[in-house]
């Protein structure tokens, strides 16, 4: 029998990084399953299995700010922002975690079954929650944080979301600034989606954040 080649060895090797990528991309279907799981990762999973996973080159451990300041976490996917995770640990289980950062409003591949991402408009979240829900008012670091979903289909849902709106690189219109005054403290306490300032700021999903347990929809 003919003595194995080092053409034969690399092929091999090639071989088997390909069967690896490709169970990995299978592992991954980019779905978001409020409580159960995102992608591949699920409530056991560990620090260890990340590199796993998603590929030890691919997986970081950094500092970053998740709304409350520099905090320690694991960054999956960081050089890929439509892919990208950043996790904060609870000891050695995973706490929460922030899809697709730095923030992208388009692209971003993480989804849920109904279509729920960075980007996705306040018009479609009353829709997939069958009704308008409640929103903290900009001014404050929980300017546009979902606070309530007023009892609809996502109200037990474990995502954090945060919406954000469309601003000019020469900043704010006269038109722009109206709307902005009349949902920003300390000229409204509360808001509801449907109201028209809020409808006319055409605000979207800035930031989602994914826990396993039930939680309150504003918990950063």
């Amino acid at each position: 029998m003919p003595a194995e080649t080092k053409y034969d060895s690399g092929m091999k090797l090639i071989l088997v990084l390909l069967i690896a990528a490709f169970a990995q991309a299978q592992q991954n279907d980019w779905l978001i399953v409020p409580g159960q799981r995102l992608g591949p990762i699920t409530r056991t999973t560990t620090r260890a299995d990340l590199d796993r996973l998603f590929g030890k080159s691919n997986v970081t451990d950094k500092d970053v700010d998740m709304g409350n300041g520099p905090e320690p976490a694991t960054v999956v996917d960081e050089r890929t922002p439509a892919k990208s995770l950043v996790i904060s640990w609870n000891g050695k289980q995973i706490h929460d975690v922030m899809i697709c950062y730095p923030d992208v409003r388009a692209g971003c591949r993480w989804h849920t079954a109904e279509g729920i991402t960075l980007g996705t408009s306040v018009e479609k979240l009353e829709s997939v929650n069958g009704k308008p829900f409640q929103v903290d008012p900009w001014g404050d670091d929980l300017g546009g944080s979902v606070v309530s979903w007023q009892g609809g289909k996502l109200e037990n849902h474990t995502l954090g979301v945060i919406l954000g709106y469309p601003e000019s690189p020469n900043g704010p219109t006269a038109e722009q600034r109206k709307w902005v005054q009349q949902v920003s403290l300390p000229n409204v306490k509360v808001l509801s989606s449907d109201y028209e300032a809020v409808r006319q700021m055409h605000p979207t999903i800035e930031r989602l954040y994914f826990q396993f347990a039930p939680t309150n929809p504003s918990f950063h």
